[in-house]
């Protein structure tokens, strides 16, 4: 099923890393036919542990919504796409994912740049509190090497997609997407899945021999399994290459990306690996933290 996107959320918090957001959801908008919500929070809450709730008044928070959306107008500029400034208050994780549920988007856009120090171990950063609280697809920016971007700004340059594939539900959803993106820029599709060795070599010579066997026999499977996932007869328009290695898979997915000039990455929110079923992510938030192109992070329904 075609992607289909109605309304896309950047989040900023109008510093200029941040701020690489909104011309991303400025073409995307354009691409679809989207409204856009520009969203920014005043952030009130404590600076430290222990710290009272600080007082400010009506007329000073009247204020800093009216220089925020003025800070946005100038970020936005002259456009056709149906937008608008969405100014909200409070811890900005919260607020900002409280605003993603509210507005029922198809997709967030946000800077996956966060605070340093204390706070940001504490905490972590926005975008993953909101990865962690919301169903919506959400689109990271990294200061990425590899933009889908066109040269003038407003218009989108995908050509080299990557679908992380382990196989899970939320993968499913990733291929999807990828394939729906892929047809609608006629970009390459690069289906990629990456086999952890198992430490049982490690024990014997004869454990070890059966682990190749077993890995052997593994790795065969999944380049079937991968180059079944997108039948050429099935889709004809859709260039798809299918790619493997050994490896953690954030380390070896984000390695593919830097080396085949990936414009995007897509991955799935959970994976099949026990861990990413009691903590939320691991490989999403690690690919997240460490590529260098834009990330997509879905889940499936």
């Amino acid at each position: 099923m075609p992607v289909k996107l109605h309304k896309i959320l950047c989040a900023t918090d109008l510093s200029n890393d941040s701020n690489r957001v909104v011309p991303y959801g400025l073409a995307l908008a354009r691409a679809f036919e989207a409204k856009l919500p520009v969203a920014h929070c005043l952030d009130l809450t404590p600076l430290s542990y222990g710290e009272l709730f600080p007082h400010v008044s009506p007329d000073r928070v009247r204020e800093m919504v009216r220089q925020a959306e003025e800070r946005i107008r100038c970020l936005v500029g002259e456009t056709d796409v149906r937008w608008e400034p969405l100014i909200v208050s409070g811890s900005a994780s919260l607020a900002i994912a409280q605003a993603i549920d509210e507005q029922v988007v198809d997709l967030v856009i946000t800077s996956t740049r966060s605070r340093p120090g204390l706070r940001r171990m504490i905490l972590g950063s926005v975008t993953e509190t909101i990865l962690h609280s919301t169903s919506a697809p959400v689109l990271a920016i990294r200061n990425p090497e590899h933009e889908f971007l066109g040269p003038d700004a407003r218009s989108l340059f995908l050509r080299r997609i990557l679908v992380g594939c382990d196989f899970s539900a939320d993968s499913e959803a990733a291929v999807a997407y990828g394939l729906s993106l892929a047809r609608r820029f006629d970009a390459e599709l690069h289906l990629f899945h990456s086999l952890e060795p198992t430490i049982y070599r490690y024990l014997n010579v004869t454990t070890g021999t059966l682990a190749d066997d077993i890995e052997r026999a593994v790795e065969q499977t999944v380049r079937q399994k991968l180059s079944g996932i997108v039948p050429g007869d099935k889709h004809p328009w859709c260039r798809v290459k299918s790619a493997f290695a050994n490896g953690a898979p954030h380390t070896q997915i984000v390695k593919y990306a830097q080396r085949e000039a990936i414009d995007l990455i897509i991955v799935g929110r959970r994976g099949q690996r026990l861990i990413e079923k009691l903590l939320v992510g691991s490989t999403a938030d690690r690919v997240l933290r460490q590529a260098s192109s834009p990330v997509l992070v879905v889940q499936s329904a």
